[in-house]
């Protein structure tokens, strides 16, 4: 071989190598796009989880005040409004998983027997079906604030996307 078939054999391999290399830069790109998907919330059920016993445990985000906040949205299949509690909270949760400096969002089933006592602690004016679905807020181990209805419950969860 002469230095001639030498350079244009070399210049080959690295135009092959280069294009196999932005073949796989591609790929990975492409799997680590569409591996972030599978993790977005989109029902009620594959969002965190809490029960009775431990609502008030759940870990939550660390104010200025040092204070621990999260919020609990509480929700029933037998007293299902409609649609579009359900839709907001899951935006919200999406939301709040992408944005570190905003309150998680745990769901809890009243439907679930162990569940049912969240009434004694929400207060005697809480009534099923009126107010479940409802949001509260905790903050230290503590009810902060509750929202009951709609209205309530979208601006709350709406100004917290929007701040």
């Amino acid at each position: 071989m002469n230095q001639e078939q030498n350079n244009k054999l070399g210049l080959s391999m690295i135009l092959f190598y280069v294009g196999l290399g932005l073949i796989v830069v591609a790929a990975i790109v492409f799997v680590w796009i569409n591996i972030g998907e599978p993790f977005k919330i989109s029902s009620l059920s594959e969002m965190k989880q809490t029960t009775y016993a431990t609502y008030l445990d759940e870990k939550g985000y660390k104010a200025e005040d040092n204070s621990n906040n999260y919020y609990i949205y509480i929700y029933s299949t037998k007293f299902e409004i409609n649609d579009w509690y359900d839709d907001l909270v899951i935006e919200y949760a999406n939301y709040a998983r992408t944005h570190s400096d905003k309150y998680p969002i745990y769901g809890m089933n009243y439907d679930d027997a162990a569940n049912k006592d969240i009434l004694s602690v929400l207060g005697t004016a809480t009534k099923e079906g009126t107010d479940i679905p409802g949001l509260i807020l905790i903050k230290d181990k503590a009810i902060s604030k509750k929202f009951y209805g709609w209205t309530k419950l979208n601006n709350e969860l709406t100004a917290a996307m929007n701040k």
